[in-house]
């Protein structure tokens, strides 16, 4: 028994060895009540106590680095405990309401990205993850989920550096984020996949416990839905997830009209085509499992397995009038498309916390299945069982691809910092119809160096490398085999902290894929015939590009120009022949594009409550084939709005019907807009309905040719199903297993990634 009272005194005393007596107190004296949460030095929470009578408080856990103390009577402090002098934390006042000023997201500027932390205080009022990411100054979720980052939508979306998507942005905990890095110039491992800019969202160290997560959003007349439910679960340095997506869209009310109208042999050929109320089906369905285990200074590996399972169905009819005549028309389109894949990522630390630098290494094997189904039938009104025009299309396309990829880099020094990287891309298609079926082989192996630095007062960030790429199609008899070059650099001079001007210039080559180099005929109208080229050669680009970004309380804003030319483009394009006009792809003569977009955020109020966003993007296209040429413009316009009022959320988006012009085809638009109305019951759950068109009528979408074409082609979708439609919304996220931190402090890295050095409110 005295052995048993012995131990208990020595558990104790050892126990009361690591605690740290804290008081709090204000000019009036102590402060009790007041609620203190433990951090250590990578802002994992790990106590919470609160203050008694006297003001005081034990900090128990020898892990514990800083405090944040929190009172509603007083403002919020954050305290490192090494710098508590005699003990003591002393309270202010806080602020009367018309002082309060609410303050941006947290950012913290590194040679190669930047960093931002976000508090719970600023992701509350948003019912995802995913949608708190308007926090940051350069990004914009539309209500409709589209995310642009400075107005470009080619972004990789990442966790912990591993690729992810909106789905698991939308699932995932707020509590588990730790930081978000932005990287406007892509490290080398995604530049050479043509991403503009990447997000990669790191989570907290050593968590335990799980969340589950729900994002729904699903209406029953029309059938359209996006819905996502996913597991994740989290122990020490491991982490689990489970995730399925699923999106539907059933319409029984679209219509398709067209017009076809060309001559030949002095003869003029028209066909107009009145759609009736027909049907379509889309079903996409995935299902992802990822494993990853995390050593934040040593080393992370991730396994995921995922597949995708899209369906899609089609059956239109048409009264048609060509010749003179009057008759009917009905087309059939049934295809599915499955794509598996199984990718591994690691990614090791070198020397002391990668003081000699970081390798990284990535391998990701893609099946891919195409089944495609078309029917066209011509009869006479009242009688389909009887066409006098029957047509088929059957193929299936198959493919596997190999792409793996090493990364070293370099440890940061006064000079700047480099990548280097080695990748390969390998791909095996086969296309199979009741004609003739080819194969197609094709590989890329190359290697870059990436540089970020200052020259003077200019940060700089380019790419230099070579491409080896090879292609053999069994159609052709002399396979494709060249090294080309790639190069990339672009260097900023900051005017301002928040203002800075870009000039920048970048090469690359584009190669034709399978599909475009089928020669099987697809019989279009009465002299009419599809087929693509097996002749076609890749492409070069040569883009310049400038442009300027300013961020502010009120107004943050990003505009960018660019002129590039693309000789031996490839592009859809119209032959005359001696018996037809052969629809077909050819590489142009030239093809240049001038393009400028202006991304803004507005904040009437210095802060997020009240915001509105819009895009504008403009270009002229020049365009030059065997026999004609062309120019053409486009014009789009987005504008979103968001009012967030305690717990209740308002967002209007709208878009212009403009147009877009790509290659030789023109396509104006739908317009469209969009309300979603959210309300935070709880802080993990989100209800609310969303509203497609409110007020309006139908979407209508369009295409046609550029007005020099030899065959004027205009194509109209009309979706009278989309009018007022109402879905209902809900997001959940359940935690278990982990206490919920609420208290995430504001932090202000200034040399260092992972310390904490400055309070973010006391600078």
């Amino acid at each position: 028994m005295k052995h048993l009272l012995l131990l208990i005194t020595l558990s104790l005393c050892f126990t009361n060895s690591f605690g740290i007596d804290v008081k709090i107190v204000s000019e009036t004296g102590p402060v009790s009540g007041a609620r203190v949460t433990g951090y250590t030095e990578k802002m994992d929470s790990t106590e919470t106590c609160v203050s008694d009578s006297a003001g005081l408080v034990v900090i128990r856990s020898p892990r514990t680095s800083v405090i944040n103390i929190d009172h509603e009577g007083y403002s919020q402090k954050i305290v490192k405990i090494a710098e508590i002098k005699d003990g003591t934390v002393t309270l202010n006042p806080a602020p009367k309401l018309a002082e309060l000023e609410v303050t941006a997201s947290n950012r913290t500027q590194f040679l190669n990205h930047a960093s931002y932390r976000l508090s719970m205080e600023q992701m509350k009022d948003y019912s995802s993850f995913y949608n708190a990411l308007n926090e940051i100054p350069e990004i914009i979720v539309m209500p409709s989920g589209a995310l642009y980052y400075n107005g470009e939508t080619n972004v990789a979306l990442l966790i912990d550096g591993v690729e992810t998507s909106r789905q698991e942005l939308s699932t995932i905990s707020k509590d588990d984020i730790l930081k978000i890095d932005i990287y406007d110039t892509p490290p080398a491992r995604f530049a050479v996949n043509g991403y503009r800019g990447v997000i990669d969202v790191i989570t907290k160290s050593g968590l335990r416990g799980g969340n589950v997560g729900i994002d729904l959003s699903q209406a029953v007349k029309p059938v359209w839905g996006n819905n996502s439910a996913a597991l994740y679960y989290n122990y020490r340095r491991s982490r689990f997830s489970l995730r399925v997506n699923n999106e539907n869209r059933h319409f029984r009310h679209i219509r398709e009209n067209s017009t076809l109208r060309y001559e030949f042999d002095g003869v003029e050929y028209e066909k107009r085509k009145t759609g009736k109320d027909s049907k379509e089906d889309i079903d996409d369905n995935s299902v992802v499992i990822s494993f990853q285990n995390n050593n934040p200074d040593s080393y992370l590996y991730n396994v995921e397995a995922g597949g995708k399972l899209d369906r899609f169905y089609r059956n239109i009819s048409q009264d048609v009038f060509s010749g003179g005549h009057d008759f009917s028309a009905s087309t059939r389109l049934n295809t599915r498309y499955d794509n598996y894949w199984i990718r591994n990522y690691f990614e090791k630390k070198l020397g002391n916390k990668g003081s000699s630098g970081t390798l990284l290494a990535n391998l990701r094997y893609t099946h891919f299945n195409n089944d495609y189904h078309s029917a066209y039938r011509e009869y006479e009104t009242g009688e389909p069982d009887n066409p006098f025009e029957n047509h088929h299309d059957d193929y299936k396309t198959r493919y596997d691809a190999l792409f793996g990829e090493i990364q070293y880099m370099l440890p940061e020094k006064r000079w700047g910092q480099m990548y280097a990287v080695v990748y390969g891309n390998y791909k095996k298609s086969t296309y199979l119809d009741t004609e003739s079926d080819f194969f197609q082989k094709n590989g890329v192996a190359g290697t870059a160096i990436q540089y970020y630095g200052y020259l003077g007062k200019f940060y700089t960030q380019g790419s230099v490398g070579l491409n080896y790429e090879y292609s053999k199609t069994q159609s052709v008899d002399k396979p494709y085999s060249k090294v080309n070059p790639s190069a990339n650099i672009r260097t900023f001079r900051y005017l301002r902290r928040n203002l800075y001007v870009m000039l920048g210039y970048r090469f690359s080559t584009s190669l034709p894929m399978i599909s475009q180099l089928s020669e099987t005929n697809q019989w279009r109208d009465n002299h009419l015939i599809f087929h693509g080229n097996s002749n076609l050669q890749p492409y070069h680009t040569h883009q310049i590009e400038a442009g300027t970004n300013i961020t502010s309380r009120y107004f943050d804003g990003n505009l960018s120009l660019s002129y590039s030319i693309n000789p031996g483009m490839i592009c859809s394009h119209f032959i005359r022949t001696d018996d037809h006009i052969l629809e077909t792809i050819v590489n142009l003569d030239r093809y240049n594009v001038f393009f400028s977009r202006l991304a803004a955020t507005v904040k009437p109020l210095g802060s997020k409550v009240w915001t509105w966003g819009v895009f504008v993007n403009f270009g002229r296209v020049y365009g030059r084939g065997p026999e004609y040429e062309w120019t053409s413009y486009r014009f789009q316009l987005n504008a979103s709005t968001s009012l967030m009022l305690g717990r209740w959320t308002v967002q209007l988006g709208y878009q212009h019907p403009g147009k877009v012009s790509e290659g030789q085809l023109v396509r104006p638009r739908g317009q469209h807009w969009q309300a979603n109305v959210m309300f935070r019951a709880t802080d993990n759950l989100f209800v609310g309905l969303i509203v497609k068109k409110p007020f309006g009528k139908d979407f209508r979408d369009s295409e046609r040719t550029v007005h020099t074409s030899i065959v004027h082609s205009e194509t109209e979708g009309i979706i009278k199903d989309w009018k007022n439609v109402v879905s209902l919304t809900l997001n959940w996220n359940i935690s278990f297993g982990k206490k919920r931190n609420y208290h995430s402090p504001q932090y202000d890295n200034l040399d260092s990634d992972t310390g904490i050095l400055n309070k973010y409110n006391e600078k």
